[in-house]
């Protein structure tokens, strides 16, 4: 991994504890698992209303947008907090798992 990456995962890892402790849940791997599940359903919640496919709820195009990239940013946060916790190489993974040349996110 490149430095720039695993310091943006490091920081993303101690957000997510310091969010944990503030809920007063233990972030163990159970946790981190159902919260990514979790989050994927707000995107898709996000995506419909975004896409017209659901309710708006009142909110304006801009908000709707920066609603759909939030959950974005949640999804992978914690998919990045996955990879740190389970000592996932994030990087040859995603280029074995995408098909891309290998070292080419490297």
């Amino acid at each position: 991994m490149s430095i720039a990456f695993t310091e943006v995962r490091d920081r993303i890892d101690a957000a997510c504890d310091s969010y944990a402790a503030l809920h007063g849940v233990k972030p163990t791997a159970d946790w981190l698992v159902l919260k990514t599940v979790e989050e994927a359903g707000e995107l898709v919640q996000a995506h419909l209303r975004h896409s017209k496919q659901a309710p708006d709820r009142g909110a304006d195009a801009l908000a709707l947008k920066r609603a759909l990239d939030d959950e974005v940013a949640d999804l992978l946060g914690f998919a990045l907090v996955l990879a740190k916790r389970f000592d996932v190489d994030i990087l040859p993974a995603l280029e074995r798992k995408w098909h891309l040349p290998e070292r080419s996110l490297r």
